[in-house]
């Protein structure tokens, strides 16, 4: 599957199908397919959402493309978490409006590392997996 294909059709959807609906727009940006070097500023975390200056807008967003985060599902899963921070004012950061609006898209977990939860999932086999078909 195409890494960079997949990630499209998914920011579509995401803003589509689970920002648009919490009243969320989310900025046209550049997606590092995480081909490549991957961002050091991000150590360990597998997506970032990098701004202009100290609390600029949202310029672009990476996903990394580690060997533990190569399923389609965790690759979306990420690229959502990303954009909703992207919707969101920076100061929000992962904090209890992050995790709402996060909850409400189904991705579960602590807000600095959520994971697809059953609503994510369901989202993800009905919407995404036919497109990649």
């Amino acid at each position: 599957m195409d890494r960079q294909r997949l990630l499209d059709i998914a920011a579509e959807a995401i803003r589509t199908d689970l920002l648009e609906p919490q009243g969320l727009n989310a900025p046209y940006l550049p997606i590092d397919d995480g081909q490549g070097e991957f961002p050091m500023e991000i150590g360990l975390a597998v997506g970032v959402t990098r701004y202009t200056g100290a609390y600029g807008q949202p310029t672009s967003i990476g996903i990394s493309d580690h060997p533990m985060h190569q399923r389609p599902l965790d690759v979306v899963a990420t690229l959502a978490h990303e954009m909703l921070h992207s919707a969101l004012p920076w100061e929000v950061d992962h904090g209890p409006v992050f995790e709402q609006h996060a909850n409400a898209m189904g991705l579960i977990g602590p807000p600095t590392s959520t994971v697809p939860g059953p609503q994510f999932i369901d989202w993800f086999n009905r919407r995404i997996k036919p497109a990649l078909a």
